[in-house]
């Protein structure tokens, strides 16, 4: 693993799910980072836009590089080729490191969508659960449609999961060891409980339907460095509670 001499600087959003995948592989690979938060609407200013021109986190300045990225999966890869050398978190040989890109894209093309569209759709219908949110929703309309529509997706996702995981007998997606791609699934999956299916209780059904798939994730909560981000990502969402109303919290990407 190569070691960084200065912090590498991530902006990101306090309940945003994608800067968080960012910070659970800074912490896998034990590379120091400062953690900068942007309320939502600085995204669209002149200064962010320069970082980002798509306004929206996570972004990555690395002053041991001169390296500036954007979108969560191009950290992602940049972190891992970049500093870990010891091929901790990903494979070196193939077809391995090809099944962890494939995983990879299948977080950001499919879960990050599906799972994003269906906790928008989600809170809509219950602004009176999420008052917070009225200012970015406007509306307090349930849609059913469109909601079971993309509570099918998030279901057909985890199928995939679960189905691959079931075929291989894996403890993770590609071969023997956690890699990258299996913990850029944590921040989305946290919130299937308690925001996508707010109280349908779904981790019952979740662990009953998609028993490989519910395993698997209970297998990555118990790392360390999950532990550790999820803990941060705690006490950030408590102080920017207790600073004051926040909107738009699943928009970033």
């Amino acid at each position: 693993m190569m070691s960084a001499t200065k912090p590498i600087k991530l902006y990101g959003h306090q309940r945003g799910p994608h800067s968080w995948k960012i910070v659970i592989i800074l912490k896998e690979l034990e590379l120091a980072y400062e953690h900068v938060f942007i309320p939502f609407p600085d995204m669209k200013k002149a200064e962010y836009l320069h970082l980002n021109p798509n306004g929206r986190a996570p972004v990555i300045e690395d002053p041991n590089t001169g390296v500036t990225i954007w979108e969560s999966g191009a950290i992602a890869e940049y972190l891992v080729e970049t500093y870990d050398k010891e091929a901790k978190l990903t494979y070196t040989t193939s077809p391995e490191k090809w099944s962890v890109k494939t995983w990879e894209l299948f977080q950001v093309s499919n879960q990050d969508q599906y799972f994003g569209q269906k906790a928008y759709f989600a809170m809509t219908g219950n602004i009176d659960h999420w008052p917070s949110h009225a200012t970015q929703f406007h509306t307090n309309k349930n849609i059913p449609t469109v909601t079971a529509y993309f509570g099918d997706e998030v279901k057909r996702s985890l199928g995939v999961i679960d189905r691959h995981l079931g075929r291989t007998g894996q403890a993770y997606l590609v071969g023997v060891k956690c890699t990258f791609a299996d913990l850029m699934y944590v921040p989305f999956n946290i919130i299937l409980d308690s925001v996508l299916f707010h109280q349908e209780g779904f981790e019952a059904e979740w662990e009953a339907e998609f028993p490989h798939a519910y395993a698997w994730h209970r297998r990555l909560m118990e790392r360390k460095a999950v532990k550790e981000a999820l803990a941060e990502k705690a006490r950030a969402e408590e102080e920017m509670d207790a600073s004051g109303p926040w909107a738009k919290p699943y928009g970033a990407r």
